[in-house]
């Protein structure tokens, strides 16, 4: 999904991966212009995935993987900050 955040004019509809996608993009919603900060979210959580050897099938993965970095890597932990 890196990569689908270009800069344009126009609007356009949100679509990728939905468990990659910035929580912030509705693919049902309405049209928005793509940021580079959405694919730095997707990019952010590839390498939550290769920190802790898991692939999220559900949305509560996420809260999962995210507490294993915490205690796993704790200075980068957002609660270290």
């Amino acid at each position: 999904d890196l990569g689908c955040a270009k800069l344009t004019s126009i609007p356009v509809q949100p679509f990728g991966t939905m468990l990659f996608m910035d929580p912030a993009l509705n693919p049902s919603g309405p049209p928005v212009h793509p940021k580079p900060a959405d694919d730095v979210y997707s990019f952010g959580l590839t390498l939550v995935c290769i920190f802790t050897n898991t692939f999220p099938e559900h949305q509560q993965d996420l809260l999962r993987m995210w507490a294993m970095i915490d205690s796993t890597f704790p200075l980068v932990s957002t609660s270290a900050r």
